[in-house]
């Protein structure tokens, strides 16, 4: 398959950390996961996740992505702990990027609660929700605006 050879490629090129070894990794989750292999895409994220080892300013962009997709497989996959754990991560990587995007971060902050809500935390839930109560999270048409 064209994305393995993607991954190959950059693993023998690029760094692990490098923007694209990151993007070949999650174009290669994002295949198995509309494939419907939820644990083959998560060890996938995970894998690019622990090799590319913290974001940096040069991949904060793409790390986020990941982490981003990590998190919807495993809302997908209703492992509710570890969902917390990567949409609580998933926050605090995309409060720095540069520039920031208050309806991205909006967007994240909502799909971790949804999280905390489902793994029965429903306290943590309703105070991150009510930080966003009063601003509205736009629809996914306006995010690449």
């Amino acid at each position: 398959m064209l994305h393995e050879g993607v991954v190959a490629f950059c693993q023998l090129h690029l760094d692990a950390a490098h923007p694209v070894t990151i993007e070949a990794y999650n174009s290669l989750g994002l295949t198995r996961n509309s494939a419907g292999d939820l644990s083959a895409a998560r060890a996938i994220y995970e894998r690019a996740i622990e090799e590319a080892g913290p974001a940096t300013a040069e991949n904060r962009t793409k790390y986020c992505v990941l982490l981003y997709n990590l998190g919807l497989n495993l809302i997908r996959s209703e492992d509710w702990e570890r969902a917390v754990e990567v949409w609580k991560q998933t926050c605090v990587e995309f409060e720095k990027r540069e520039p920031p995007s208050l309806e991205r971060q909006r967007r994240v902050e909502a799909y971790y609660a949804f999280a905390l809500a489902s793994a029965g935390r429903a306290s943590e839930a309703e105070g991150l929700l009510s930080n966003l109560s009063s601003e509205r999270i736009p629809d996914d048409k306006t995010l690449d605006k």
